[in-house]
C-alpha cells in the first residue's frame, strides 16, 4: 500500500496536509510561547480545520473524514 506524503494519521484520524510553518515564525520578540492568536488566524487563511505541531514545525492540515455509505433507492437496470 502505497500512502501519500501529505497524509498524516495521528491518534486514529487521518488528515491532509495544506501547509508546513516554523513555529518560530508565530513568536513575537522577546516572547517565550507562539502567538496562538496568529496560528489560528493562518489556520484560517489556510482553509485548514486541525493543527498539529512536530519537530519545531506547525502542520496546517484538513480532517479526512470517514466514509458514510449512502444508500440509493434508486432500481437500477442493467442495459442488454
Amino acid at each position: 500500500m502505497i500512502i501519500p506524503s501529505n497524509l498524516i494519521v495521528n491518534n486514529d484520524t487521518a488528515y491532509l496536509l495544506l501547509d508546513t510553518v516554523p513555529v518560530d515564525n508565530f513568536y513575537e520578540s522577546g516572547s517565550s510561547e507562539p502567538r496562538m492568536d496568529i496560528v489560528k488566524a493562518y489556520r484560517d487563511w489556510a482553509k485548514a480545520d486541525h493543527v498539529l505541531k512536530k519537530n519545531g514545525y506547525f502542520l496546517f492540515c484538513e480532517t479526512i473524514k470517514d466514509a458514510e455509505i449512502i444508500e440509493d433507492d434508486s432500481d437500477i437496470t442493467e442495459e442488454e
